[in-house]
């Protein structure tokens, strides 16, 4: 297995430290940019883009933010949406524009093929075993960009407000010496205004979000990462330390 060292991560936004949340959308890293080289790899040889949904659920968090013993509801949804699939597809096309030869996994390997060799995890963070990168390198793909996330979240804040929030990983390998590059993160948290966004009070959430097979939870799933690629600080390209954004603070 890939031996992997994670940078240093700095959460932001943990709940409770949410109550200091005054944005309408924030994200935050703190990871060091990926080098010149690897980045320049990125762009010219063949980038394979994975999401990987480990939750399959979304999840509501209850109670008051400075209170101790908050409830946490978890609703599944693995049975309906194939989260990972239409995710990995959606980072790489965005991963494409921003310069990037990527291609999702699914164009390379079948469902069960993913599912049989992506489910490895070391202290949380995914492995490349040798039978996924051999399988990878055999469609001439010469770098990996593997995405997690912690699924998508409400909770309660101060004067009875409500925040969804994301984290997300990103972890970058290379499939010619099956060697960890890279990993960084970025976490967004935004007061949930479905009543202006969407016509939808907070306590129809749940009928909002559940209905046509979670039609409500994948608009906003995607709602949260077309935020993330969008151009300046806090921002995928940001955090990849691409020209011509701002470089992520050590």
């Amino acid at each position: 297995m890939t031996s992997l060292a994670r940078t240093n991560v700095t959460r932001c936004f943990a709940w409770p430290a949410c109550a200091l949340l005054v944005a309408a959308f924030a994200g935050c890293a703190s990871e060091p940019p990926l080098s010149r080289d690897v980045v320049n790899g990125l762009k010219t040889h063949g980038t394979v883009v994975l999401f990987s949904d480990d939750w399959g659920a979304y999840r509501k968090k209850g109670g008051r933010y400075n209170m101790p013993g908050p409830t946490i509801e978890t609703i599944p949804y693995k049975a309906v949406w194939a989260a990972g699939k239409e995710l990995s597809q959606f980072h790489a096309e965005r991963m494409a524009k921003l310069g990037f030869k990527a291609r999702s996994a699914y164009d390379f390997l079948s469902d069960d093929q993913i599912a049989k060799l992506t489910s490895e995890r070391q202290q949380g963070a995914p492995v490349l075993t040798s039978a996924l990168c051999d399988a990878l390198k055999a469609q001439d793909q010469d770098y990996l960009i593997w995405i997690t996330w912690s699924g998508l979240s409400w909770f309660p804040v101060i004067i009875g407000a409500k925040y969804e929030q994301i984290y997300t990983d990103y972890y970058v390998f290379d499939l010619r010496t099956r060697k960890f590059l890279w990993n960084g993160d970025l976490s967004s948290t935004r007061p949930i205004g479905y009543e202006l966004r969407f016509g939808h009070a907070f306590s129809e959430i749940d009928d909002y979000l559940n209905r046509d097979n979670f039609a409500g939870l994948k608009k906003e799933v995607f709602f949260n990462y077309e935020e993330q690629y969008r151009p300046g600080e806090d921002s995928v390209g940001w955090l990849f330390g691409l020209a011509g954004q701002t470089t992520p603070k050590r």
